[in-house]
């Protein structure tokens, strides 16, 4: 069996449903959902670009966090002070 020394591991999938970029792209409230209220990993070659997350897990993610002391409901600033 031959390994590729420059292969990098396969990184865990955290959604159940994924979807290529290319579809996604064409239609992606169709694709949210069909998700059915899932999270959906956007592939680009086969690998993960982003995940697709439904606003009613966003914002549960975003109350446990706080309530752990992660301090999400601050406002987000992006990274040029807007």
């Amino acid at each position: 069996m031959h390994v590729d020394p420059t292969a990098r591991p396969i990184s865990p999938m955290r959604a159940r449903r994924t979807v290529s970029v290319t579809d996604f792209r064409k239609n992606p409230a169709r694709h949210m959902t069909d998700a059915m209220g899932d999270t959906l990993a956007i592939l680009s070659r086969n690998k993960v670009a982003f995940y697709a997350v439904p606003p009613a897990r966003f914002e549960a993610l975003l109350d446990r966090l706080e309530a752990l002391g992660g301090g999400a409901g601050r406002p987000v600033r992006s990274p040029d002070g807007d």
